[in-house]
């Protein structure tokens, strides 16, 4: 038995993604942000033409942050997959597990800048955080760390293209 663990169908707990005037811009998904009423909301933008990707965030409504990265400062981008158990027991034999798939920047300075988890809620999770990841490459023109080989691909048919 899990507690805290439901899947609801249609529910995505990735953000929203879309693009505008050249711009990649994704923000978090409006059913999270409801459901915790507004308590939580991130913004992140992937700007080609001023060579930045800036990030805000709220939390509890009064905490605010927000930070800017020059593409240039950014050594590669990390993508990978990381499995959640969701049951309590080590020993039970309904086996629930969520995948999270992981995107974020490695600068040259050796920070790393979170820009979002891709929670597998549907099944669409995967292939929406690689396209996201895709899109990163090409306007960044910066490739994927070396712990991208971890990563686990929901679609087996499907292999990305710097795998060939």
């Amino acid at each position: 038995m899990s507690l805290f663990y439901g899947n609801i169908s249609g529910f995505i707990s990735g953000p929203r993604i879309k693009m505008s005037k050249g711009i990649l811009y994704s923000c978090s998904n409006l059913v999270v942000s409801v459901l915790t009423l507004f308590a939580f909301f991130k913004q992140v933008w992937v700007d080609p033409q001023a060579d930045t990707i800036r990030m805000k965030r709220r939390i509890f409504w009064i905490f605010k942050s927000s930070w800017q990265v020059y593409f240039s400062d950014i050594r590669n981008i990390k993508y990978y997959c990381r499995e959640i158990k969701a049951n309590w027991s080590e020993y039970d034999e309904d086996y629930n597990a969520e995948d999270q798939y992981l995107v974020g920047l490695n600068l040259n300075d050796g920070r790393y800048k979170h820009l979002w988890t891709f929670a597998e809620g549907n099944g669409i999770q995967g292939s929406d955080s690689l396209e996201f990841v895709e899109l990163l490459k090409f306007f960044t023109k910066k490739t994927l760390g070396p712990d991208h080989n971890r990563l686990r691909f929901p679609n087996q048919d499907w292999s990305p293209p710097w795998a060939k």
